[in-house]
């Protein structure tokens, strides 16, 4: 599903037109972004808790090359999958 068939299905059980739709979930998706850059989680009850970790530095090694270099550390997005969504998941693929 992409923004603009998610946007059309808010739009239709929420019962507003697509253009306030578009600017409800712009308005999200900028939230989210703020409190993750601030360092925090955020969580979607039922479906999971996007966060950002911290990968330390580490030395890797040019397989082609053997020569080692520094990887500096980053941050990276992370996204914890909940237990009611995971079974959901898998009750379903069972079917």
């Amino acid at each position: 599903m992409n923004n603009k068939e998610l946007q059309a299905e808010l739009s239709k059980k929420l019962g507003i037109s697509q253009k306030e739709t578009a600017a409800h979930l712009a308005a999200f998706v900028e939230e989210v972004n703020v409190q993750l850059t601030e360092g925090k989680q955020v969580a979607f009850l039922g479906v999971g808790v996007l966060e950002v970790r911290k990968k330390e530095s580490r030395v890797s090694v040019n397989p082609t090359t053997q020569k080692r270099m520094l990887v500096p550390q980053k941050l990276t997005p992370a996204f914890r999958v909940t237990g009611t969504f995971k079974d959901k998941l898998k009750n379903q693929s069972q079917s």
